[in-house]
């Protein structure tokens, strides 16, 4: 076939051209259109006055049609033949002589002007731009003016501004003001939607096509136009195309270093859109907006799909030093840094160096957030700090590393916006791994292939043994070569370089001062830690290992932060580290060994150390992290690191869970019951099922039924699960049980008894009254095995009996016990009691109390027999009091019962015969007693049991029957109770056992009769006295809480009695009058007012953890929840009575309250006083706080009757006025002098979803509490103070340090406006001012200002040799009340007289147990972490001393030299002195102070 002539190859194309352009009427454009499309470059419309009135929509398209061919492949010379013609003259009209390309263009710009011809005139011109060889021509072709008007119609499809929906709501009523509200003007009026769409899509298709390599300023206005649609588009199909857009231009960018500035502007013109900051606030309420979530998602596959396309963007550009940008640093060093974005004259116009703007930005906000830059950046040098300058030469990060950091630095400060941005961070990371793997593997293989075809002729074996080193080979094509994979031995790089530098700057903004960048780099860094495997080199367990270790140091630093939620979440990342490390099998072992067990080795973590101080922490989202943390550890020990059950015990402070599992957070509560099952069955020790019957049995009742649905759940996994199988198993023969109680029942208690049996019900309940029939036969056969075998009681389990007794009192019917059976047991019980002589506790109470709801089952007969038992063993006074009770109550039951069944009347006679024989029996027993010759002598003797027996027999029958109470008895009764028996005239000592089983009988009496009680109550409170036993103590006590429910008036003069037990150096005594007066207290028999107040705050600081504990909860569940303003009401009151001081006549709290004073104890009422705090509103702080100043502190400088200002530390007044000072200054106080919440630094962003509405609303209400205390302050606070300050001056006052401590503290929030503060004393300020200045350089604080007055204790959050980073902290320094009031270490002279509680008072030992403790802890320093030891060294106190000396004595000179040149006199406290004088004496008080410094300064206890 002959091949085809040039002519008819272009004659297709042109043709069409030909066609096209006919109607177009070319020679109707003048020259003057052509240079009037040139010179409107910059203008906003096109009117060149070209008449296109007779051009169509059609013709446009048609032209279109001719152009798009020469874009999609057509051949040179058919695009060449058509240049040549469209580079012809017109050759007619008034465009003679005018290039038809330049007519063509001016008619086109025209129908670009108008608004019906925009859309197809567009679509014409970008297909004239993307023919092949128009870039020879570009310079004529590409016109500015016209591709803006083409993007400027593309404005229609943007969106307008989200509302929020009362916005919309209001909108919705006025039609007009729905349009209103967009931010930017829309031009929807210039093209219809469906035209916009359709130029869209031929901007896309051009910019994939042809792209804009030839004119920056055009790409520029491009990425600009579509990265708007991108983040504001009318809907997620304008998004997807605007992004094929940008693609496009990237990847048609020209060569690799525009490609990269290219993908540099694009990226970061579509940041907004990947943050979600598009628009102009974000405090939309609820959840992020779908739009925003649209274009976000939009963006990211945006960036995910250039990292896909163009893998030399991970590519690093080499760091070059420039020596004309040196040169340049050097001669403008001096010159203020230029503002980004402004250019200088003379520069041109082109936006080639966004890639090193988008770089250069990560790095100066990373070192301006870094820790380290800070900390370096930092010098005091003549009142200037230096600026540090950004490194010159081109960036060493690839944009999208570059991207990554800025997406860290720049997320807004809200949850839900760093989860979005948490979430993009690791999809770009992974894709950067996946990309740069696949390369990785790509180039290793290609040089292996390489090298084996190379390698063809050598000898065979030394190939081989260079491919087993090498990697693994693979088969490859016909060729013969080999593909040799990455092995396990194969040398790689650990991570992805990407990944590699993404680390290290997450480990930066780690240490940052910004608490939202440490949130956001903690959360990166956990979800880093859950896709280790897909960010390490292809998973290898080396390298995954390697960054888990990385990833886990920079966590464990974070785990003490200053921010609950930095902490709670680095501790989630210590979990999900453990779980990683564990996974990774090869070579990890020993890693993760001496990371957990290893306590020298430098990569080591204390576990433990992290989980007692999270579980200690005030936050509860920490606490819930300390209990993750604890789960994923227990199968990490025992799997991984196999651990016995005993080292996994010890491992742990597992005692912290108890305190967990009663936490006020209910999700803590939750985690702690999942924790402690997780723990029984990973570590079956005696120490764990302790735990779980202690405390997850109780859960079972929680108020929140959430919790209680958990306890429920667990229980029937550990107890009726397991019993359940074994009844399905065939019985084995063997001697004892057939079926094995759960190993948490096998040693349970009474209290542990109820709550199983309250569980029980509850889950009977929930599964419609039943409960499985196979735990059901499970108890019956064990209750057989034990009467038929029969076993020795000791066997008889406890937790089965329980069980039993709660199954039979919900089912009567008969189905599940029979009468029978149960009977056979008691009597079964009854021979081995009396045989043996053991008597298990509780067990035969619940046996009685089965047969007790089988009653109603039971024939005549049987109740026979069981009542003629129940009356001989009775009868025999063999019982314990226990036993007694329940046969005493069951005895009753069947005489119901037979009244029931009608009877009774043929047994009266004989039941009331023998009721008077057996009462005979005991007034004979007690006659011989109180005659001495029935002797009741040591407890546990046979005597003093049948009298104990006989006592508590009597006691039942009078509360069953009143008539047998009768002067005698009572007589008798009340003999051996208060030890008057006499034989002979010698008197016969009772056991302690047997009077209180008299008194309890006496107090049994008087429940019965009102008389007898209002004879007896002033014995029962005479033998509270301490010299009697604690058996006669505890019963009186109780008997007396008895009488008070039931004749409340009678007893409530003797409360203060009853109170006096709260301070016995008896723990369970003190808990006993604890539970009883919370008892009295809760059903309101008795006010919480006067001594009872201060004796129960009183045991808030009991030394022993389950008095105060049980006290805490009573008051924080209890008592606050009925009146929130009792501790604000009542507080200074109860400093003057811990204290024992009286010296101000309307808090007299002390008076009567003598022994109940802690003036000896600074820790134990610390303790207090915080527990009060930690209620406290923030308006009652307030109110407390002025309190303190007004009345306590205004006493010693009253003018008319002031108090006498104490001389020392050790007498009531100073401990008084130094708790009130130590009050106004402690960090729990803080919330009185400044604007932010108690204990919260400059940023507190726990929750994190407030939105700016609830910060804006929070700057407001700051705003104006801010101006409430400063007026505060200046009126009625610091006049107070410094009139007290002059006063101490003057009389050389040993609290002068702590008072100026007290105000620099208070002043710290009104450093700027301290003159105004203390206008009456400018050296004070001046040296406040000093002071402050030189703590905010880091310089150690001294003098009598300093924190020096107080003693120096060792930090227990920094490690050693962490570098501090004090500007973590925030604003505030103040210290925490247990801190301020620890007593100093070294031992002082015990007193002569020693009481109960002396070794618990000592100064020298802190409150035992207080670290258990409920009440709020101390905040942690943000810097530091958990190494192989903590603590920091005190200072020096020789240079501490000569430091604050020399500070004071140079305020002192330059308020001299001030004063002398002025010749004005200086006012301090209400006193006008001359300048000179003045500062001579500040002068010689600045010298005492700094030699009182020279005296040791202890350091704080543990």
């Amino acid at each position: 076939m002959p091949p085809k002539s040039r002519s008819s190859v272009a004659s297709g194309p042109l043709d069409a051209l030909r066609s096209a352009c006919k109607p177009l009427k070319l020679e109707t454009v003048s020259p003057e259109a052509w240079q009037a499309l040139r010179s409107s470059e910059a203008a906003f419309s096109l009117d060149l006055e070209v008449d296109v009135d007779h051009i169509i929509a059609g013709h446009l398209q048609a032209l279109a049609s001719a152009f798009e061919p020469l874009a999609l492949g057509s051949s040179a010379e058919a695009a060449e033949q058509v240049w040549e013609w469209l580079g012809q003259s017109v050759g007619e009209g008034k465009a003679k002589g005018m290039p038809r390309a330049r007519a063509l263009l001016a008619i086109l710009a025209q129908a670009l002007g108008r608004p019906d011809l925009l859309a197809v005139a567009g679509a014409s011109y970008l297909a004239l731009l993307a023919a092949e060889g128009s870039e020879k021509q570009w310079t004529a072709l590409f016109q500015p003016a016209c591709f803006r008007q083409i993007l400027r119609a593309l404005r229609g499809l943007r969106r307008g501004d989200l509302k929020q929906k009362k916005e919309k709501a209001e909108a919705g009523e006025d039609g007009e003001a729905e349009d209103a509200g967009a931010e930017e003007e829309v031009d929807s009026g210039i093209i219809s939607s469906v035209h916009a769409r359709e130029l869209l899509n031929k901007v896309a298709w051009f910019c994939a096509v042809r792209g804009l390599a030839s004119s920056s300023e055009a790409a520029a206005l491009a990425v600009d136009e579509l990265a708007t649609l991108v983040s504001r588009p009318a809907d997620d199909a304008v998004a997807r195309e605007a992004a094929s857009g940008l693609v496009g231009l990237v990847a048609r960018a020209g060569g690799p270093g525009e490609m990269r500035r290219a993908a540099s502007a694009v990226l970061r013109a579509t940041m907004p859109a990947l943050l979600m900051t598009q628009e102009r606030y974000t405090s939309f309420s609820g959840a992020i907006p779908r739009p925003l979530q649209l274009a976000r998602a939009t963006a990211l596959n945006l960036a995910c799909g250039l990292v896909r396309n163009h893998p030399e963007l991970l590519n690093p550009s080499p760091w070059t030093d420039s020596k004309d940008d040196d040169a340049a640093g050097g001669e403008d060093a001096d010159q203020p840094p230029k503002k980004r974005g402004r250019k200088e004259k003379g520069e041109g116009k082109k936006d080639d160096e966004s890639d090193e703007e988008v770089t250069q930005a990560a790095h100066e906000i990373a070192e301006v957030v870094a820790a380290d830059g800070a900390a370096d950046g930092l010098a005091v040098e003549g009142e200037k700090k230096v600026r540090r300058r950004r490194p010159r030469g081109q960036a060493n990060d690839d944009p999208i590393v570059a991207l990554l950091e800025l997406i860290c630095v720049l997320t807004p400060d809200r949850s839900e916006w760093r989860s979005y941005s948490t979430d993009s961070i690791i999809t770009l990371l992974s894709e950067v791994a996946d990309v740069e793997h696949k390369a990785a593997i790509a180039a290793r293989s290609s040089a292996l292939v390489t090298r084996r075809l190379v390698a063809k002729t050598k000898d065979p074996a030394d190939a081989a043994t260079q491919e087993e080193a090498e990697g693994v080979a693979l088969p490859l094509a016909d060729d013969g070569g080999v593909l040799v994979s990455t092995g396990l031995n194969a040398p790689a790089a650990l991570t992805s370089a990407g990944v590699e530098r993404f680390v290290s700057f997450l480990s930066r903004i780690l240490e940052s001062e910004r608490v939202c960048t440490r949130v956001l780099g903690t959360e990166v860094a956990v979800l880093c830690l859950e896709r280790s495997g897909r960010l390490a080199q292809g998973g290898a367990d080396g390298a995954r290992a390697e960054l888990v270790r990385r990833l886990l140091v920079a966590l464990v630093r974070r785990c003490s932060d200053a921010v609950p939620t930095v902490r709670g979440r680095a501790l989630g990342g210590v979990s999900a580290a453990l779980q990683s490390l564990a996974k990774c099998s090869e070579g990890t072992e020993g890693l993760l060994r001496s990371v957990v067990l290893e306590p020298g080795h430098p990569h080591h973590v204390d576990l433990p150390g992290l989980f007692r101080s999270a579980a200690r922490d005030e936050k509860p989202t920490a606490r819930r992290s300390a209990l993750n943390l604890l789960d994923t550890a227990l199968p990490l020990l025992q799997g991984s690191l196999k651990l016995n059950s005993e080292a996994i015990g010890s491992f742990f402070d597992l005692n912290l869970l108890a305190g967990l599992s009663a936490d006020e957070s209910i999700l803590v509560r939750k985690a702690s019951i999942s924790s402690l099952s997780l723990l029984v069955r990973l570590c079956p020790c005696a120490e764990a099922h302790s735990l779980w019957v202690a405390n997850v049995l109780p859960m079972v009742l929680d108020v929140e039924a959430s919790v209680g649905e958990r306890a429920l759940d667990e229980l029937e996994a550990a107890v009726l699960q397991p019993l359940a199988e074994q009844a399905q198993a065939d019985p084995k023969n063997r001697k004892g049980l057939s079926i094995q109680l759960p190993a948490v029942l096998r040693d349970i208690d009474s209290e542990a008894t109820e709550y199983l049996q309250r569980g029980l019900k509850s889950v009977a309940k929930r599964n419609e009254g039943k409960l499985p029939k196979p735990f059901l036969a499970s108890l019956v056969r064990m209750l057989k095995d034990c009467v038929k075998q029969p076993l020795p009681l000791r066997e008889w389990p406890l937790g089965m009996w329980a069980m039993v007794e709660e199954v039979s009192r919900s089912n009567t019917s008969g189905d599940f016990l029979d009468f029978d059976t149960a009977l056979a047991a008691w009597v079964q019980f009854s021979k081995l009691r009396l045989s043996t002589g053991e008597t298990p506790s509780g067990l035969g109470s619940k046996i009685l109390l089965v047969l007790e709801h089988l009653l109603p089952l039971a024939s005549a007969d049987r109740l026979d027999e069981l009542m003629s038992s129940l009356s001989s063993s009775l009868s025999s006074f063999t019982a314990p009091p226990s036993l007694i009770r329940a046969m005493t109550s069951c005895i009753d039951r069947i005489e119901v019962t037979w009244k029931a069944k009608k009877l009774y009347a043929e047994r009266a006679k004989d039941r009331a015969a023998w009721r008077t024989s057996f009462l005979k029996s005991i007034q004979a027993m007690l006659g011989d007693a109180c005659r001495g010759q029935e002797v009741a002598g040591a407890h546990g003797t046979d005597g003093s049991r049948r009298i104990e027996a006989a006592l508590f027999s009597l006691g039942e029958l009078a509360m069953l029957d009143s008539s047998i109470i009768s002067e005698g008895v009572v007589t008798q009764v009340q003999t051996l109770a208060t030890n008057t028996v006499y034989r002979e005239g010698c008197r016969v000592e009772t056991c302690a056992a047997a009077r209180g089983q008299a008194f309890s009988a006496l107090g049994k009496c008087c429940l019965k009769k009102d008389t007898l009680a209002k004879k007896c109550v002033e014995l029962f409170v005479l033998y509270l006295n301490p010299n009697e036993s604690f058996v006669v103590r505890n019963n009186v006590l109780i008997v007396l809480a008895d009488l008070c429910n039931l004749y409340t008036s009678l007893v409530d003069r003797f409360i203060p009695s009853m109170t006096d037990l709260l301070r016995d150096g008896n723990e369970l005594l003190r808990k006993q009058a604890a539970m009883i007066i919370a008892s009295l207290l809760s059903e309101d028999f008795i006010k919480l007012r006067g001594s009872i107040l201060f004796r129960f705050l009183y045991v808030l600081s009991d030394p022993s953890e389950s008095v105060r504990g049980f006290v805490e909860c009573v008051f924080a569940r209890i008592l606050h929840q009925r009146n929130a303003t009792m501790f604000a009401q009542n507080f200074l009151d109860v400093v003057c009575a811990l204290n024992g001081w009286m010296g101000l006549a309307s808090f007299r709290g002390a008076e009567g309250n003598e022994d109940f004073s802690l003036v000896g104890s600074p820790t134990r009422r610390a303790v207090i006083y915080r527990f009060m705090l930690s209620l406290m509103t923030s308006d009652q702080k307030f109110n407390v706080c002025a309190q303190i100043v007004t009345t306590l502190l205004a006493s010693f400088v009253d003018a008319e009757e002031a108090t006498p200002l104490p001389k020392s530390a050790a007498e009531p007044a100073g401990q008084t006025l130094s708790d009130g000072l130590t009050l106004l200054c402690c960090k729990e106080m803080r919330i009185c002098f400044t604007t932010q919440r108690a204990g919260q630094d400059d940023e507190d962003v726990e929750g994190g979803g407030g939105g700016d509405e609830k910060k804006g609303a929070a700057d407001a209400a700051r705003g104006v509490l801010s101006s409430i205390l400063k007026r505060n302050m200046c009126d009625n606070i610091i006049p107070v103070l410094v009139q007290l300050k002059s006063l101490m001056e003057a009389r050389h006052s040993p609290f002068l340090k702590t008072l100026r401590h007290c105000l620099r503290e208070i002043l710290r929030d009104f450093k700027d406006d301290l003159p105004a503060m203390l206008a009456g004393d400018p050296q004070l300020a001046s040296e406040i001012a000093y002071d402050l200045q030189k703590e905010s350089a880091g310089e150690p604080d001294g003098g009598a200002s300093g924190a020096a007055a107080l003693p120096v204790a060792a930090s227990q959050d920094v490690a050693p040799g962490a570098r501090p980073l004090p500007h973590l902290g925030g604003a505030s320094r103040r210290m925490s009340l247990g801190t301020m009031m620890r007593p100093p270490s070294t031992p002082t002279q015990t007193p002569a007289a020693p009481t109960p509680l002396m070794d618990l008072e000592a100064p020298s030992t802190p409150c035992a147990g207080a670290e258990a403790s409920q009440i709020p802890k101390p905040r942690r320093s943000s810097g530091g972490g958990f190494g192989t030891g903590f603590g920091a060294a005190a200072l020096p106190r020789q240079s501490l001393a000569a430091a604050g000396a020399a500070r004071r004595r140079s305020a002192a000179q330059d308020l001299l030299k001030a004063s002398q040149d002025s010749g004005e006199a200086v006012a301090a406290g209400g006193k006008r002195r001359a300048g000179g004088v003045g500062g001579g004496k500040r002068r010689k008080a600045a010298e005492a102070e700094g030699q009182q410094l020279q005296q040791p300064i202890h350091a704080g206890g543990a």
